[in-house]
């Protein structure tokens, strides 16, 4: 009986100390992960007297700047900053947010999500943080849906999808997308961001 109480003890405390979050470390926030591997630290540069973690843990804010993983979103403001959906995406009062990086032309006032990766807003349909080519946004229809998220350098998206040239004259990261996925207009099939008819 003894040993019992002391396994239900055991797997609760192991589960919560694998993992990841915010932790203090020498008196200053951090993102902590630990895995298989050992344990991983990423230092923040946080105010702490106005450090929150948010609703969504893998969020937090404070009077300065807003924090993914404890990686700062840039040019975001954290007084209008909200989540919107677990899949990573939230927004501030200028624009709409996946993970770290912007969701290039959303506009955050009309922003909804449809299902993972599509999303639109009044002009256009996007998968993930890319726009899309749709004609018809108002016949936009997912056929087949995707759970995954592929993310990559800005450059080798750019090298692996010639089309997408002019990203190099924004100020984005990465090229985050779920590419499985399939949506269709009654002129237009997608395959991912890509038409494939």
């Amino acid at each position: 009986m003894k040993f019992k109480v002391i396994h239900i003890f055991i797997i609760p405390f192991l589960l919560m100390s694998c993992g990841e979050g915010y932790k203090k470390i020498d008196g200053n926030w951090a993102w902590v992960l630990h895995s298989e591997a050992g344990k991983h630290v990423r230092k923040i540069n946080a105010d702490i007297s106005t450090f929150t973690i948010l609703d969504s843990p893998e969020y937090a804010r404070d009077k300065n700047s807003v924090y993914w993983r404890g990686i700062e979103i840039e040019n975001c403001d954290p007084e209008t900053f909200k989540v919107i959906t677990e899949n990573g995406y939230a927004k501030d009062k200028k624009n709409v947010y996946l993970d770290t990086e912007i969701v290039i032309f959303a506009n955050p006032s009309t922003f909804e999500i449809i299902e993972w990766p599509y999303a639109k807003d009044d002009e256009r349909i996007f998968n993930g943080n890319l726009p899309m080519n749709v004609d018809n946004i108002e016949e936009f229809e997912i056929t087949k849906s995707s759970g995954m998220k592929t993310s990559s350098t800005k450059s080798f998206f750019i090298k692996q999808n010639e089309g997408y040239t002019w990203l190099d004259t924004l100020s984005v990261n990465a090229i985050i997308t779920g590419g499985s996925a399939e949506a269709k207009t009654q002129t237009q099939k997608f395959k991912g961001y890509k038409r494939i008819e």
